[in-house]
């Protein structure tokens, strides 16, 4: 297992001790995924991606001591606003949101007290694969069942029922914040499905920068956005709307390509 990076290690030790306190025999496990797991956290721009499995749901008083928590990790810690988090029941261990009920889930810092996050066969895969248990039981064994087909299912319906509807409003692609996602997020997807494995938003656009030198403004452009530099790649927003629009269209329709392969 990769370690903790030494900047948040403080942190994850200080959430897994408070979770066994306050939530004692319902407390199962606290697990870390995305970034962390795979070594590729940045302090400048990574999240933490955590998912709490409990044996039990949570009453409303351990709900609010939940909310509680991640609002002194929030205020006390470095990088504790950047926690993205779920509490998942144990017997829901594999299982796409379809199949569950609402649970809580913490979202750029901000606690819910329920409602739907960030599950997906992507997710469990990852979870799976990195196994990064934090003074906790493995899960690779509830876990065994979830392949790379599930993975692939999830990335075509992020491709065809997430991002292509997006063509059809093309001046979203005007705010940074949408050319950013866009672009970070297609590059994942299109490295996840040529190279059969995950990995961080920015080693992905490193890769498909490589890949294809075509598109080299408009990631550029992204990553610009990404380290908040004051000067803009393209100048015009009009044209960067139109850039970021070819892109994701190329993209979508390169990464279903490569779906097909996948699946011969």
């Amino acid at each position: 297992m990769i370690g903790i990076h030494e900047e948040i290690r403080e942190l994850v030790t200080y959430f897994r001790s408070e979770l066994e306190t306050l939530l004692m025999d319902k407390f199962y496990g606290l697990y870390l995924y995305n970034s962390v797991a795979m070594g590729k956290f940045e302090p400048k721009y990574s999240d933490m991606d955590f998912m709490v499995v409990i044996n039990a749901p949570l009453t409303d008083n351990e709900v609010n001591l939940m909310a509680e928590l991640h609002e002194k990790m929030k205020m006390e810690y470095k990088y504790g606003d950047r926690i993205d988090c779920m509490y998942i029941q144990f017997a829901d261990l594999g299982k796409t949101n379809r199949d569950m009920k609402p649970y809580p889930y913490v979202a750029h810092s901000d606690f819910h007290r329920e409602g739907y996050f960030d599950i997906n066969y992507v997710t469990w895969w990852g979870l799976k694969e990195y196994d990064m248990a934090v003074d906790s039981p493995s899960l690779r064994k509830e876990l065994s069942h979830i392949n790379w087909d599930g993975v692939l299912h999830t990335m075509s319906f992020n491709l065809n029922h997430y991002w292509a509807p997006k063509l059809n409003n093309p001046e979203n692609f005007k705010e940074d914040i949408e050319v950013e996602f866009a672009v970070m997020t297609l590059s994942r997807i299109v490295y996840t499905l040529k190279e059969s494995r995950l990995t961080s938003k920015s080693d992905a656009c490193k890769f498909v920068l490589k890949d294809l030198p075509q598109y080299g403004d408009i990631m550029k452009e992204a990553l610009a956005i990404r380290d908040l530099k004051p000067l803009s790649v393209i100048g015009d927003v009009c044209e960067r709307r139109d850039k970021t629009v070819e892109f994701l269209t190329y993209m979508i329709d390169y990464g279903n390509g490569l779906l097909e392969e996948a699946r011969k």
